[in-house]
């Protein structure tokens, strides 16, 4: 994966065209791999305007199966902060909205940042539909340490 992102970084676009397009095509199954989802991080972080949206709408489609996923909370972390304000928002709401996706991953150790940056923005917005819906499974939270960090968030 370093030697891929050093391309990326290394190369004109043009020169690794063919290789951001292979990269595109398997972001949501490299977005759950161990070494995969740097590659698909730095992409959102250093990619086109154009490849950080098809980024987007990718994960967005598979956000339950990637969220599940190990390094997929990473991922998620990193889409929101670097997607662009009324991205972010929208990124927030769509994963933020089914507590079989939300719950595990605001437990889960790399997962859990992205649930609180997720809450983070949609409180700035005055959105409160994410903090009712945890508020329903705080017990749950309550049993994880992660989740405990994520159930201090709806204190504030």
């Amino acid at each position: 994966c370093r030697i891929v992102q050093r391309l990326l970084k290394a190369c004109p676009p043009a020169q690794v065209r063919e290789i951001v397009e292979s990269l595109l095509e398997a972001a949501s199954t490299l977005a759950c791999h161990p070494f995969g989802y740097h590659v698909v991080q730095h992409l959102l972080e250093c990619g086109t305007g154009e490849q950080q949206y098809q980024l987007i709408r990718c994960i967005e489609q598979n956000a339950a199966r990637i969220s599940q996923s190990t390094f997929g909370g990473c991922v998620l972390e990193t889409l929101l902060k670097c997607a662009a304000a009324e991205e972010r928002v929208w990124i927030a709401r769509a994963f933020s909205q089914d507590p079989s996706v939300f719950i595990p991953l605001a437990m889960s150790k790399r997962g859990h940042a992205s649930v609180v940056l997720a809450l983070e923005i949609l409180q700035g917005c005055g959105d409160q539909r994410a903090f009712a819906s945890l508020a329903h499974h705080r017990d749950t939270l309550a049993t994880s340490k992660f989740g405990r960090i994520v159930a201090k968030k709806l204190e504030v």
